[in-house]
């Protein structure tokens, strides 16, 4: 396995960390376990969404010269993905009220994914690390990339949609 396929290993469970599994008082009637996996799946489809543009702003000062190259790959993901892009951004936004205090809107929340993603790629790396990392994004088995992550998006917008049809309390 490559090295930066394991940097994306904690997408699904990165809400945990960032939406803060104790927060669940904001749909009290709502068992916590139930709430903490929406969470998480409400982490995992942000971060999926949020990841490539945040990746790739903050590789613009550790590899000026591949900006080009990481802008196109954006271009051709962001083109491929719009429909479920479109649909993790709706779900996001619509379910994260539900599922935290009003403290906790949604682009508070979706600030702090993007600075623990940021944590958990480049925190504690060397320089030529994060150089490489940055240099690994454009290419297509760059774990952001992946089949498997998508239908795992799919499947966490899937679980979010019967929650929310079963009338979140």
């Amino acid at each position: 396995m490559r090295r930066h396929a394991l940097l994306f290993a904690f997408l699904p469970a990165l809400a945990a960390l960032v939406m803060g599994a104790s927060h669940a008082s904001a749909a009290s009637t709502n068992d916590p376990q139930t709430l903490r996996a929406m969470q998480s799946h409400l982490g995992a489809i942000e971060t999926w969404r949020v990841a490539p543009e945040t990746v790739a702003r903050h590789c613009r000062s550790r590899d000026p010269e591949g900006v080009a190259d990481r802008e196109a790959r954006i271009a051709v993901w962001q083109s491929e993905q719009a429909a479920l892009r479109a649909d993790a951004e709706d779900r996001f936004s619509r379910l994260v009220p539900l599922t935290l205090p009003a403290s906790y809107p949604p682009d508070v929340v979706r600030a702090g994914v993007k600075v623990e993603l940021l944590k958990i790629i480049f925190l504690g790396r060397t320089p030529e690390e994060a150089t490489t990392i940055c240099r690994s994004f454009p290419h297509p088995d760059f774990p952001l990339w992946s089949a498997s992550r998508i239908e795992k998006v799919r499947a966490a917008i899937k679980a979010l949609d019967e929650w929310a049809a079963n009338g979140p309390r």
